[in-house]
């Protein structure tokens, strides 16, 4: 009769976390190793045609994104993966958009995720725009309603 042990990690194919992995427990801090094979990983995993978001990797693998994000800012390795992630990811929604696979307006709208050039030309764009001018628009007549002038001809009555 075999014993039934608790599994602390989800079953997944991809996950860093079964099988053969030397990552036994997401909740423990990784060590260096570990960490610089989830870099690994990561960077082979960006490579792919269906890598486009790095939070899809995260979550697959079975690891808590904003312990993943610590982690990162711990270990430079693991943070230089992100961002070369990104960028590759950024290049290919743009070149996507561009062979109009992607909705060009989504893509532009969420480039900034992925390249830092494009964020930073992005905000100055935004602010050498001017300011829109709102207006309000009444398509029936409101009697004594402040926001209606009063006609010079309407004075007089």
């Amino acid at each position: 009769m075999k014993k039934k042990t608790k599994n602390n990690t989800r079953s997944n194919n991809n996950s860093l976390l079964s099988g053969n992995s030397p990552i036994k427990d997401r909740f423990s801090k990784p060590t260096e190793k570990e960490l610089q094979m989830i870099a690994d990983k990561l960077d082979a995993w960006s490579a792919q045609d269906t890598a486009l978001k790095t939070v899809d990797f995260i979550v697959d693998h079975g690891f808590s994104v904003t312990r993943f994000y610590t982690w990162a800012a711990e270990y430079e390795p693991l943070r230089e993966a992100i961002e070369r992630a990104n960028y590759r990811i950024g290049s290919r929604r743009e070149k996507k958009a561009l062979m109009r696979e992607f909705e060009p307006t989504i893509v532009r709208q969420t480039m900034s995720f992925y390249d830092k050039q494009y964020a930073e030309h992005w905000a100055k764009e935004k602010q050498e725009q001017p300011e829109e001018k709102k207006y309000l628009i009444i398509s029936e007549v409101i009697e004594n309603d402040p926001r209606v002038p009063v006609k010079k001809n309407d004075k007089a009555k």
